[in-house]
């Protein structure tokens, strides 16, 4: 009889062990999956962030397309842009702000554009689609990301349509940037 609670004692407590280990396994898998969410929202984030830029560099195109008398072709330095913008912050070195501004002054830029000021695509691929985002933004795309995301390992897929013509930038957590060149339309799909 001693032996029989003995045994059953010990199957009750390797049942407990299991269980407890299966508990936190589930703990763990609850975590890890909102923690997947909160980097994805932060991607969103980022590529939302891109997205506004690209907005805006496009809006600011399109105000010195009509300054200088609707040319087909726009040359842009953005070394000055840089400038405005770097000396108003005063947390950063100037070591990192020189470097910064090297690197920005080799990208000086030609936009073509449309008969309406909309931008365009120098070669009708996927290389014309990251060389008209280089050229937008001053950086590759891959460069931004890494600014934006610095914890995390994003990347980019860069995918040229002919149907309608079109340059998509997505992200790994589904977000999209579109740039639509029959329309003539940004657009941001959020993943």
């Amino acid at each position: 009889m001693a032996g029989q609670a003995r045994q059953d004692f010990n199957a009750m407590l390797t049942f407990t062990r299991v269980l407890s280990v299966a508990v936190v396994f589930i703990l763990l898998a609850v975590a890890a999956v909102s923690l997947t969410k909160d980097v994805e929202k932060f991607s969103n984030q980022a590529w939302q962030q891109q997205y506004a830029r690209l907005v805006h560099s496009v809006n600011a195109i399109y105000s010195q397309w009509l300054i200088r008398g609707k040319p087909q072709r726009l040359t842009l330095g953005w070394q000055t842009l840089s400038l405005v913008g770097t000396r108003e912050s005063s947390n950063l070195k100037i070591n990192k702000l020189s470097a910064r501004q090297d690197a920005i002054a080799e990208t000086t830029n030609e936009i073509w554009l449309s008969n309406t000021g909309f931008p365009q695509l120098k070669a009708k691929d996927k290389s014309g689609c990251q060389r008209l985002w280089h050229d937008l933004l001053g950086q590759k795309l891959d460069e931004n990301l890494k600014h934006e995301l610095k914890q995390t390992r994003q990347t980019a897929i860069t995918i040229y349509r002919q149907e309608p013509q079109r340059c998509l930038f997505q992200g790994e957590g589904g977000s999209q940037i579109i740039i639509d060149f029959s329309i003539e339309k940004l657009s941001f799909i959020e993943g």
